[in-house]
Parts: C-alpha cells; sequence; structure tokens
C-alpha cells in the first residue's frame, strides 16, 4: 500500500442497497465518502439499483457508481457499443 497507494475506494453494495432504508447505513456511507475524500480517493459506490439511490449518492458527493440501474451484465462487443454512448469520465487526479 505504500508503494502503490489507492486511488480510489468501493463501498460494497450491502451499504447501498438499504442505505435508502436504514439511517445506519446512511451514515456509515457518509463517513466512507468524507474519510476517502479527506485522504484525495475517488469513491466507487457499487450496487446501484434505482434513479433515488444514484441522486442520494450524487448529492453526497459519490464520484462513481455502478449497478443494474446503469446497466446489467453485456458481452463484450455490447459493452464496447455502451460505453461509447456515454461520457468520458476523468477522475479528478488525472486533472
Amino acid at each position: 500500500m505504500q508503494r502503490i497507494p489507492p486511488h480510489e475506494l468501493k463501498i460494497d453494495r450491502c451499504f447501498i442497497t438499504s442505505m435508502q432504508s436504514s439511517h445506519s447505513n446512511k451514515a456509515i456511507v457518509q463517513a466512507v465518502l468524507q474519510l476517502a475524500h479527506a485522504h484525495g480517493l475517488e469513491v466507487v459506490a457499487e450496487g446501484v439499483e434505482d434513479g433515488q439511490t444514484e441522486t442520494a449518492l450524487s448529492d453526497m458527493g459519490c464520484d462513481i457508481t455502478q449497478g443494474y440501474h446503469l446497466s446489467r451484465p453485456l458481452p463484450a462487443a455490447d459493452a464496447t457499443t455502451w460505453i461509447a454512448a456515454r461520457p468520458v469520465h476523468v477522475p479528478a487526479s488525472i486533472h
């Protein structure tokens, strides 16, 4: 970890999927976001299943979301087309 410091931190889906119904999990997600950002890390939230969760994460400052709300798993050829149709995300650490 000292030789190759992380550039991002991923929040497990178990916290994300119940974030809307569990004040405890929402507090954990907020704390992880604040801690990661304080250390200059980008945060990826996995398990985003609906627009409400995506909006809540965006409002909290989450950098990247992934999950079925954005796309189901795709074959490689379809993934290439899907990616080409999306805006490019440039991590803050590259700016």
